[in-house]
């Protein structure tokens, strides 16, 4: 009990999970992450060289043992960009996804999704355009994020400012004259990082997700929280928000510098291994080493 095993795609087998009362996480193969995400039960992670590991539960979400640039994960379908720029989505249909094209990055909101266009930085949008979530500006921008009904863009101009298109308070909400240097939005709510001590949140849960005073330095948000990173208290996690859920409940060590949140869990990475935390609690050294999305033994 409390532990379980998956083959990867060259046939080996990986296990993680606990050794035993008092023993903690069983370590598993894995190396340093590039980026971390959190998914709806479960994390992954891309190490530098694109490979995936993820713990946690097996779902139509979890993704398929790829290489990819980039991951997004929604409310019913998640996507990735793979390492020649194509795209490629599973769980619910979001409809016909665009070709002949090449992408760096994927958000994925409710029942919509856009990418950056390699070649320009446009913003492609399919799936459901019902408040005009599926059609962007026609601009150029260095990132791009999704929630339920909108998505929201960094012009590619060299004015940090943000766009967002779709259906909410987060496209009406949208702070003026800012200069953005980083996004990240889920559900009906968006968070973005300014420089300095400078931070925003805004959308439908507005009023208590105000961010906390000082310098935060990597922000996530999730349905009703939001967590970040201090570089400089020793890149420990703050998080603000809704509790119910123990979304609040970070990590209390430091060396972070990866978060992701989804829902009601959040993600983060240091040289000790991914944890998440909130509604899906995963402590592990490290998750396993490009897990095959089907788990093959579990047991006592």
């Amino acid at each position: 009990r409390g532990h379980a095993c998956a083959r990867d795609e060259e046939g080996a087998i990986r296990c993680w999970g606990d050794e035993g009362p008092g023993t903690g996480a069983l370590s598993v193969p894995g190396t340093g992450f590039d980026h971390v995400y959190a998914g709806p039960g479960f994390g992954c992670g891309l190490t530098f060289g694109n490979d995936i590991g993820c713990v946690g539960d097996t779902t139509a979400m979890t993704p398929p043992v790829r290489r990819y640039l980039d991951l997004s994960f929604g409310t019913t379908a998640a996507c990735g960009v793979l390492l020649d720029g194509q795209l490629e989505c599973w769980g619910q249909s979001l409809g016909a996804l665009p070709q002949n094209e090449r992408f760096q990055d994927v958000a994925v909101g409710q029942a919509h999704a856009c990418a950056l266009r390699t070649s320009d930085g446009a913003a492609v949008c399919w799936g459901d355009n019902s408040d005009g979530q599926a059609t962007p500006p026609a601009d150029a921008f260095s990132a791009i994020v999704s929630g339920d009904r909108f998505s929201c863009g960094i012009k590619n101009n060299n004015s940090g400012r943000v766009l967002c298109w779709g259906q909410g308070a987060a496209v009406t909400g949208i702070p003026p004259n800012q200069y953005f240097y980083s996004i990240d939005a889920h559900g009906a709510n968006i968070c973005g990082y300014a420089g300095g001590s400078s931070k925003f949140c805004w959308g439908a849960d507005a009023a208590t997700l105000q961010p906390p005073a000082g310098v935060l330095n990597i922000l996530t948000v999730g349905a009703h929280h939001a967590c970040a990173v201090q570089f400089n208290t020793g890149s420990r996690i703050v998080c603000w928000g809704d509790n119910s859920q123990g979304q609040l409940q970070a990590p209390t060590d430091g060396g972070y510098y990866k978060l992701d949140a989804y829902g009601d869990t959040t993600c983060a990475y240091n040289n000790g291994g991914m944890r998440c935390w909130g509604a899906n609690t995963l402590s592990r050294d490290n998750p396993g080493f490009r897990m095959a999305p089907v788990a093959i033994a579990a047991g006592d």
